[in-house]
Formats: structure tokens, C-alpha cells, sequence
């Protein structure tokens, strides 16, 4: 790795990258169209750097309901609804990974259990996770990983994406983190009415929440959240819609004019040198 490269922390959520109220089933215009617009970034600025995350959509978070599996420590009582969550995701995983290495953005994935111990709380980082990541920039590679059920001995739970962004986020000098959504950005209203919140802070943050189906994650009220918290470790945070073209291409090449909800940084973010 050289020095003073940009590090960029890219949130594909469920709703975009599945039809979110059809069980198992991927949006595949909206992934291809998504990693066409991240292998152009790549292509036009050599000195980025993106680490990639993506939600579970109608395939993790449809059996996750199902089966009763949330993001709260609960004893496990179902066999298969562990295994058939974590088979979902592992299956959208696949398909993602198949879209992105055709646009020729050609990852690595890295399972939430080699990022965390997960006895910390809040949930950060290990070394071993840090190296791990490092190993895949010196490799060529755009880590990526997802949200995932992990298990604490007779225990089970969700570790979200969003999570997941955050402890990176406080590992990692990130640049830019941008949750990539179905919609503009974020509404003031779950009814997704009116113009977006172009500027988001937390004097004007009252936004109603989620009522989206299969979401076990908390909704868009926690992905605010956890973008303020990212934002005060440096690095300014997008909500983006990765339905329309060109629409995360844009955060890339000139954040000012994208039509997207900000938070601004409350520091400025290191480079990433390796």
C-alpha cells in the first residue's frame, strides 16, 4: 500500500440490492448498475480505496423474521433458522460477488467472526481483523463483508451492516462512508414525501421510522444514527439512492452536487497508509 490513499466505506443495503417484499429474490439490474459504478470510480481515481459492506435485504433478514433472530443476545432455539439465515446471506454474498467481479471490481471477503471479538461492546475491531484487511489491499483486493448470525456459546444474534460500518469506521481513517439505498436519501417522513434532508444534523434529526418488510436491523432511524457516529470519527456520510444511474458515481466525482442527504464530518479523517 502507498501512502495518502483515500478510504472509502461503501453501505450497499438490502432494499437496493434485493427486491426487498419478495423472499430470496436479488435485484439484479440495480447490483449490475452498482458495481459499474464503482469499478468507474476505481478506474478514474488510483489512489481510492473502497471497503465494501452489504445488508441481508429479502434473503438474511427474511428467514432472520422468520425464525425469530434479531440483533439482541438471545439463547438459540432453531437449528435450521440459524442455518437457513446464514445460507441466505452466504447466497447473496455469491451473487453480489459474481455482479462485481464482471464490472471488475474484484474482492475479497472477509467473514464478521475474522473482524471481531466479539465480547467487546462496543464491537471493534481486532488486529487480526486490521491486518486482515491491510492483507487484501496488498493483495489487489476491495474487502468486503456482510451482515452475518454469530454465535457466543449457546447464544445467537444479527451483527448488522451498519454495525459492522461503524466499528471499521473507528478502526480505519474512512473519507467518506456512503449508505446506498433505494430511495433519494433520507425523507422527513417514513411516507417519503416532500424534498429530502439535504443537510442532516442532529437539531433537525426527528425522522419517523422504517416500516419497510423483512428489516430485523432497526430500520432507517439506525442507519442515521450510526452515520452520526461515523461522521464524528472523521468522515463524512452519505445516503444515496443506488437505483438511479450515476447517482453513486457522483459521490465519487463531485459530492457537492449529488442529490443525496450529507452528514458533515465533525473532524477531519486521516489518509489510509497502509
Amino acid at each position: 500500500m502507498g501512502k495518502n490513499e483515500k478510504l472509502v466505506l461503501v453501505k450497499l443495503g438490502g432494499s437496493v440490492i434485493t427486491n426487498k417484499d419478495k423472499p430470496l429474490s436479488p435485484n439484479l439490474r440495480n447490483i449490475g448498475n452498482i458495481s459499474k459504478q464503482l469499478a468507474r470510480a476505481l478506474k478514474e481515481d488510483k489512489t481510492l480505496r473502497l471497503v465494501l459492506i452489504h445488508g441481508g435485504g429479502s434473503f438474511g433478514h427474511y428467514y432472520a423474521k422468520k425464525f425469530g433472530l434479531g440483533t439482541r443476545i438471545t439463547q438459540s432455539t432453531s437449528p435450521e433458522g440459524l442455518a437457513r439465515t446464514s445460507m441466505a446471506m452466504i447466497e447473496l454474498h455469491s451473487i453480489l460477488l459474481k455482479e462485481l467481479c464482471r464490472a471488475g471490481v474484484y474482492c475479497g471477503t472477509i467473514l464478521p467472526i475474522e473482524l471481531f471479538s466479539m465480547l467487546d461492546n462496543p464491537i471493534l475491531i481486532t488486529e487480526s481483523g486490521r491486518r486482515r484487511v491491510d492483507s487484501l489491499f496488498d493483495n489487489g483486493l476491495v474487502p468486503i463483508t456482510f451482515g452475518f448470525v454469530n454465535l457466543e456459546g449457546k447464544n445467537s444474534y444479527v451483527i448488522s451492516g451498519d454495525t459492522i460500518s461503524l466499528a471499521l469506521a473507528s478502526a480505519f481513517p474512512i473519507s467518506k462512508t456512503i449508505f446506498v439505498m433505494d430511495v433519494d436519501g433520507v425523507f422527513p417522513s417514513s411516507k417519503l414525501k416532500g424534498a429530502i434532508v439535504k443537510d442532516l444534523a442532529r437539531e433537525n434529526f426527528s425522522i419517523e421510522g422504517s416500516g419497510q418488510k423483512f428489516d430485523v436491523t432497526g430500520g432507517i432511524k439506525s442507519k442515521i444514527s450510526t452515520g452520526f457516529e461515523i461522521a464524528d470519527r472523521g468522515s463524512d456520510v452519505y445516503f444515496v439512492n443506488g437505483a438511479k444511474p450515476s447517482r453513486l458515481l457522483r459521490v465519487f466525482q463531485d459530492s457537492n452536487r449529488v442529490v443525496a442527504t450529507r452528514i458533515y464530518s465533525t473532524k477531519k479523517s486521516a489518509s489510509y497508509s497502509g
